[in-house]
């Protein structure tokens, strides 16, 4: 039955090919179109939602709280036998040591003076600082005292009159606290000034040649005498200009570069005048244990700290590289609110990777140093 049906079919099929070749192929052309369509809507994913995404730039922001770095070069100097110069202008007035003579840390070697009948200047200052000292001390406690009485006598009502009184008194015990700070500091300076007429050992050893005699004049630089350490030890000198030796900071850490490794140190010695070809020194002490490290007479490299936080002091520093320059302008990229804002800027004296800005920013901006950013664009700081 099946088989006969079969065959039914498959003669008509055959028949339809031979009367009407060209519909019957049309006919199967459409059907096999139509499979494909509708395998392909079956098929076909959701369209995904394209959403537009503003990618933020991620960029390197300066702030002036950050201590600016300059690598200088540094002069090492391994042996024991160490030159002491004279570091003010004046004239012999002693002569304390002998040559072979044994001395310590602190020995005063050669006494200096202002006028060859042997007056000091700052001894001067030094004993009125001391004696402006011994007032204030006295003083101190009693005008205190004084201060808090005034202030008690005023009533604590809710009066204008007797709330700015009592603010009067508290403004003059803070005034008195400023005074007392300011004449120990001078007392100090005046020590430190009083100080430089009296060089002196800066370890145990022997004193090996002296280079003055009583009634020389003599100028900062002037060798006088010659001295050989019991110590074992070495120093780096970086030789520098007036104006970068009064930006370096005493209290932040420099990095001595020796053997791929950062030494923090501090310098333990600045020239106030000029000590070789009108530049001025900085001198580093070297760690016993890196000395095996670097040879005498070679040169290292230190970062030194600048001074750069104070709105107060200088002009503010800025990388040079976030600088950008056109013909007739000079301008940055600040931080502001996640845009980049160009401002424009005037520049002051380069020293090293940084340049001074004298007008068109101020303490409390936040400098981009990427080079890649334009104006509007939205920024966001790089996470170390």
């Amino acid at each position: 039955m099946v088989k006969r049906i079969f065959e039914r079919i498959s003669g008509f099929i055959r028949r339809s090919i031979k009367s009407y070749p060209m519909t019957i192929f049309f006919v199967l052309l459409f059907l096999l179109f139509a499979v494909i369509f509708a395998g392909n809507l079956i098929r076909k994913p959701d369209e995904a939602r394209e959403e537009e995404v503003s990618q933020a730039k991620e960029v390197e922001v300066f702030s002036f709280g950050e201590v600016p770095y300059l690598s200088l070069s540094a002069k090492v100097d391994k042996k024991n036998a160490i030159t002491i110069n004279a570091t003010t202008s004046g004239i012999v007035k002693y002569v304390n040591v002998y040559e072979g003579q044994k001395a310590v840390p602190g020995t005063v070697l050669v006494s200096l003076a202002d006028t060859y009948g042997g007056a000091n200047i700052s001894a001067i200052d030094r004993q009125i600082a001391q004696k402006t000292k011994d007032i204030q001390e006295i003083t101190y406690e009693k005008n205190k005292d004084i201060l808090d009485y005034q202030r008690d006598l005023v009533p604590k009502t809710g009066s204008e009159a007797n709330e700015v009184g009592r603010k009067e008194v508290t403004i003059q015990k803070r005034n008195l606290d400023l005074t007392k700070e300011t004449i120990d500091l001078s007392l100090e300076k005046a020590r430190i000034a009083d100080a430089l007429h009296y060089p002196s050992a800066p370890a145990y050893g022997t004193v090996d040649k002296i280079h003055v005699k009583p009634g020389q004049q003599i100028q900062a630089g002037t060798p006088l005498v010659s001295f050989v350490s019991d110590s074992r030890s070495g120093t780096a000198e970086i030789l520098i200009s007036f104006q970068i030796a009064e930006m370096v900071s005493i209290k932040d850490d420099s990095y001595i570069h020796i053997n791929r490794e950062e030494i923090p140190a501090r310098p333990i010695y600045i020239s106030r005048e000029s000590t070789d070809n009108q530049h001025y020194s900085v001198l580093y002490a070297i760690p016993e244990e890196y000395l095996n490290l670097v040879a005498d007479k070679s040169f290292l490299q230190i970062d030194v700290p600048l001074e750069n936080a104070d709105p107060e002091g200088s002009n503010p520093m800025v990388p040079i590289d976030a600088v950008q320059l056109t013909q007739d302008k000079a301008y940055v990229f600040l931080f502001v609110d996640g845009r980049a804002e160009s401002r424009e800027v005037e520049l002051g004296n380069v020293y090293g990777q940084f340049v001074q800005i004298t007008e068109g920013i101020d303490f409390n901006d936040e400098i981009i140093l990427n080079r890649n950013v334009f104006q509007g664009d939205e920024v966001s700081k790089a996470i170390d």
